[in-house]
């Protein structure tokens, strides 16, 4: 079975170089991918939803860096012991994968995975995989073919097999507290108080642990009070340290209202002189706190006074300006 090659190239890509973060994320992702795939053959297309990756999975499907060339930067990736055959059909799959899901992330993962959830969480670290930035572009390849991943194909193919669900929740806060037992998860001290997130399993602990006392946007299933507040995360989707830079988002949720964003939203975030900066120009609206969660918070609150003064107003009183501003703002996103 031949190993999984990963190609860095890019205008920051010079003389073999590339930063030890990225190699880590794209690299992590990667193994994230192969344990899922194991965990699914071994356990008879059964992943469970949490806790660590199953001894047997991680003897079977463990990779290892076994090469780097210069040019582009290329990293060679190989099971760390090619006798099992969990790990070898794990590592086909994931070849085939690869070579499919360049053009229909949905056709190429169902011809391998027959589970809907298991196919998520696939294309989920897939899609992590494939950064999106103007300086680093990052392949996938085997027996020196090498395939893009374009991240927007990959996102519309798991919304198809995971649709938004009334648990579904965005939070923006500092990591405040990392647990290990009885599963591994975290608290975030978020708009919505100190909020427990748990992790699917520990593959990810090293990237929290990095990111404690720092600004994070997560992403996961919330579980409700009777009175309809936030108590936890039942597992995490998405993690991310907040940067600077450009940043997408698809859901907003602000005392128990959620919006769904019907297109590929973008926000710019700046840090400058010990402050945030918020900058969304579609709808005019610049945003500066001394937090990431104070500041989240008032660009969710401004959407909200936006749809509530215009999308929901008649049109009779509204101005010919005003009504441009409603239709921008139906056609960005919807109140679920």
């Amino acid at each position: 079975m031949p190993p999984i090659k990963v190609k860095f190239a890019g205008a920051k890509v010079k003389t073999g170089r590339v930063p030890l973060p990225l190699l880590n994320s794209v690299t992590q992702s990667i193994q994230n991918a192969v344990f899922r795939l194991g965990e699914y053959y071994l356990e008879e297309a059964k992943v469970r939803r949490s806790g660590p990756v199953p001894k047997k999975v991680r003897e079977a499907c463990t990779l290892e860096l076994v090469g780097t060339e210069k040019g582009s930067f290329m990293a060679t990736l190989d099971l760390q012991d090619e006798t099992m055959e969990v790990g070898k059909e794990s590592l086909q799959s994931f070849h085939q994968i690869t070579h499919e899901v360049k053009e229909n992330p949905k056709r190429g993962i169902a011809a391998n995975i027959k589970d809907p959830s298991v196919r998520f969480r696939v294309l989920q670290y897939f899609s992590e995989i494939a950064h999106e930035t103007s300086e680093y572009t990052v392949m996938l390849g085997h027996d020196d073919q090498y395939f893009s991943l374009d991240k927007a194909v990959l996102k519309e193919a798991m919304d198809e097999y995971e649709q938004p669900t009334d648990q579904e929740v965005e939070l923006v806060g500092k990591v405040i507290k990392l647990e290990s037992r009885p599963l591994w998860s975290f608290v975030v001290d978020a708009d919505e108080g100190n909020i427990k997130c748990q992790l699917l399993d520990d593959s990810r602990t090293e990237e929290i642990l990095k990111a404690f006392d720092q600004e994070v946007i997560v992403k996961g299933e919330g579980e409700f009070t009777d009175d309809g507040q936030l108590k936890n995360l039942s597992f995490v989707k998405e993690f991310r340290v907040v940067q600077p830079g450009v940043h997408s988002i698809d859901l907003l949720t602000i005392d128990g209202r959620r919006f769904r964003m019907n297109e590929d939203v973008r926000v710019s975030i700046d840090f400058e002189d010990n402050h945030w900066h918020l900058t969304f120009e579609p709808l005019n609206i610049f945003l500066t706190d001394t937090t990431i969660k104070n500041l989240y918070k008032a660009f969710k609150e401004e959407i909200a006074f936006l749809w509530d003064e215009y999308a929901m107003e008649d049109d009779r009183y509204l101005t010919a300006d005003a009504q441009e501003l409603k239709e921008k703002l139906l056609g960005m996103m919807g109140e679920e």
